[in-house]
C-alpha cells in the first residue's frame, strides 16, 4: 500500500513536472486537474465500504492528484525566485507541515467531538478501534476535508502565475 502511494506521488510530480515544462497545459489548468482528481479520489472514498476500495481511491488516486500540484506549484515558485530557490521550497513544504497540524485538528473535531477514547480491543497489544459512535464520522470528515482543499485549490488557482502561459495546444 505505501508503495503504491509512493509510487503514484512521483508519478504525479513527474507529470505535473512534464505537462509544465513541456508547455503542453498551463499553469493553471494543471493545477484544476491535479486537484480533481485528488479531490474526486478523496469523495470516491468517503462512499466505500471496502477497504481496498478506500485505499485505491484516498492513498493512490489522491495522491497521484497531490503530486501533480506539489511539483507544478514548486516549478513555478522556482522560476519567480530563481536565487531563492531553497527558501521558497522550505515556505512551500514547511506550509505543507503545518497544514496536516490544522487538518487534524478539524478532523478530529468532525469524527470525535466528544473526544470519546478507543474501547475495542484488537486483540494487539496497545492498539484498539474506535466505536461506531466515532467511526460513523468518518465519510463526512473525508467530505468536509474534501471541500477545504476544493476551496484551497481554487485560491491556488487564481493566486498563481507564471510568467509565460501559454495556450492550450
Amino acid at each position: 500500500v505505501d508503495l503504491a502511494l509512493i509510487c503514484l506521488n512521483i508519478t504525479g510530480y513527474n507529470l505535473g513536472t512534464y505537462l509544465l515544462q513541456k508547455r503542453i497545459l498551463p499553469v493553471k489548468l494543471i493545477l484544476i486537474c491535479g486537484g480533481a482528481v485528488s479531490i474526486t479520489g478523496f469523495l470516491i472514498s468517503s462512499f466505500t465500504t471496502n477497504f481496498t476500495l478506500f485505499i485505491i481511491f484516498y492513498g493512490c488516486i489522491g495522491a497521484l492528484g497531490c503530486g501533480i500540484c506539489y511539483m507544478t506549484a514548486l516549478v513555478v515558485s522556482w522560476e519567480h525566485f530563481p536565487a531563492r530557490k531553497g527558501l521558497v521550497t522550505g515556505i512551500i513544504d514547511g506550509s505543507y507541515g503545518l497544514g496536516s497540524l490544522a487538518y487534524v485538528q478539524i478532523a478530529r473535531a468532525v469524527v470525535n467531538p466528544d473526544n470519546l477514547d478507543a474501547t475495542i480491543d484488537s486483540g494487539q497489544k496497545d492498539l484498539k478501534y474506535f466505536d461506531d459512535r466515532v467511526a460513523k464520522n468518518v465519510p463526512l470528515m473525508l467530505r468536509i476535508l474534501a471541500l477545504i482543499w476544493a476551496i484551497q485549490i481554487l485560491v491556488a488557482v487564481v493566486l498563481i502565475h507564471k510568467a509565460a502561459q501559454v495556450a492550450v495546444l
